[in-house]
């Protein structure tokens, strides 16, 4: 159907945009000023998102085309792959800056207000480049989720956190210099850097500069999406961060290769063309796979929960490469609906790591023995997410890996099923060993107790854990909507 145009598009951006801003000159003055101003924000923004879906859902995306721009094309769009990762991120975010209000000062006490207005700009420029309907909005709002990325790493005041920000930034500019380049390329062939337009040039023959701009792209998401082998700079950023930033990395930042790779392939290159010309899903499908073996395995090595953590976010990102390089409609459904229920699950079990290192100051697995009959909540919600991680029924996992798999088996790809399969079970044991630990390895004997927590800090993940199951179960209404959104693509 004919999109339809709204200022609302723009404004979901634009809410924690100026509150950033306000922060800014206000914040300085009462520090207590500053999450309940993030909040609101970021509260606004998933309002007018949902005010957005009915119909998007329906089939009717919303535009905004913020005057004319020479001719070159600029867009806001909110079509529902957009919507998807819009709700995601407003409501993820909220939960975050809750946990945040009590996590924060413990841990950041002089640098709250620089924290959270970073914290908005990073939400703004996540927000910014999925609603993104041209090549160079979604590139300079990747830029500012970038930065702020980068400096929210850095800002915690210890030796391995600039370190590992130093790397993430090194291995950022160049995945963004090579994003940049295949727009210009893009440019340059399609004389437009509107997405529809350029997608119109290339399926009209795709020629040596799209194929190029394809390849730059596409090594540019890998390493966004730290898949193998240019994931090295993701454990050490995702476990040095401070632990709310750690699950916005993991539930949102580390899937900006991915969302690349669906807007790129689907909305720019094409299907036609990224598959009988240019050759790159195949390509694709190999790093997906190698990425969800390598993190699985990496994850069972690992003793710092954190770490574990990081490990796995590197091989669920990749079921998602895989799934959406299959181009079969069970495939991309099932990557669609992963992005969802992984952004949940991730963000719940590192905030209970954060519960876990707020209050007993341990990473290691091996210090969790026993520590469900200390923090009986942190324990169950952890668990909920773990569940979901592994793709147990009713779970969102177990419905977003039963379409993946299908999708291997409609590209008639037994092989990444096994690779999926494999991967599942690797998720068990890493997982699963740390329920054991928490549930039925007590080292200390004592009498059941009461999470002596903050709740502030254990109610999102308390949310973020049933979340995953909830979000299972409602599955059933969801689908249609993905499917259909699908069919248009693979059509």
């Amino acid at each position: 159907m004919e999109p339809r145009s709204s200022g609302l598009v723009v404004l979901v951006l634009v809410c924690p945009l100026a509150a950033a801003v306000l922060l800014q000159l206000f914040g300085r003055l009462d520090r207590r000023l500053c999450m309940p101003t993030a909040l609101a924000a970021c509260l606004a923004s998933l309002s007018l998102t949902g005010v957005l879906a009915g119909n998007v859902a329906r089939g009717m995306p919303w535009v905004y085309h913020p005057g004319n721009w020479g001719g070159l094309g600029i867009e806001l769009k909110m079509d529902l792959l957009a919507l998807l990762f819009c709700l995601l991120i407003a409501g993820l975010a909220s939960l975050v800056l809750v946990y945040s209000y009590r996590f924060i000062p413990h841990e950041l006490a002089p640098r709250e207000t620089s924290y959270y207005t970073v914290f908005l700009f990073l939400v703004s420029g996540l927000l910014g480049l999925s609603i993104a309907g041209d090549l160079l909005t979604f590139w300079i709002f990747m830029e500012v989720m970038a930065l702020s990325a980068y400096v929210l790493i850095a800002i915690i005041d210890v030796p391995h956190a600039f370190e590992s920000s130093l790397r993430y930034l090194f291995m950022g500019a160049l995945s963004s210099l090579a994003i940049l380049l295949g727009v210009v390329l893009l440019y340059g062939a399609a004389g437009t850097l509107n997405m529809a337009g350029v997608l119109g040039v290339v399926r009209a023959g795709a020629n040596g500069q799209a194929t190029l701009a394809l390849a730059l792209c596409s090594v540019g998401f890998c390493v966004k999406g730290a898949q193998v082998p240019v994931h090295f700079w993701l454990p050490g950023a995702h476990s040095a961060a401070v632990t709310p930033i750690s699950a916005m990395h993991s539930g949102l930042v580390a899937k900006l290769g991915f969302y690349g790779f669906a807007r790129f392939i689907f909305f720019v290159f094409g299907t036609t063309a990224a598959v009988g010309v240019l050759k790159m899903t195949s390509v694709l499908q190999w790093i997906g796979a190698l990425s969800i073996l390598y993190g699985g395995i990496m994850a069972i090595l690992e003793d710092d929960l954190k770490l574990m953590l990081a490990y796995s976010t590197i091989s669920h990102i990749g079921f998602m490469l895989l799934g959406i390089s299959l181009l079969s409609p069970a495939g991309l459904t099932g990557a669609l609906f992963h992005l969802l229920d992984d952004g949940l699950a991730k963000a719940c079990l590192f905030l209970c790591a954060g519960i876990f290192i707020y209050r007993d100051g341990t990473r290691s697995i091996q210090q969790l023995k026993g520590i469900a009959l200390r923090t009986p909540l942190t324990a169950a919600a952890f668990t909920l997410a773990a569940f979901s991680l592994v793709g147990i029924p009713p779970t969102s996992g177990f419905v977003a890996k039963w379409y993946l798999v299908l999708g291997t088996l409609q590209a008639r790809r037994p092989f990444f099923a096994a690779v999926m399969i494999i991967g599942a079970m690797l998720a068990a044991v890493y997982a699963f060993r740390v329920v054991f630990y928490m549930f039925f390895a007590p080292e200390r004997s004592g009498a059941l107790q009461m999470d002596d927590v903050p709740p502030a800090m254990l109610a999102p993940a308390a949310i973020l854990g049933a979340g995953t199951w909830v979000l299972g179960i409602a599955a059933i209404w969801i689908l249609p909507h993905i499917q259909r959104f699908v069919a248009s693509l693979v059509s």
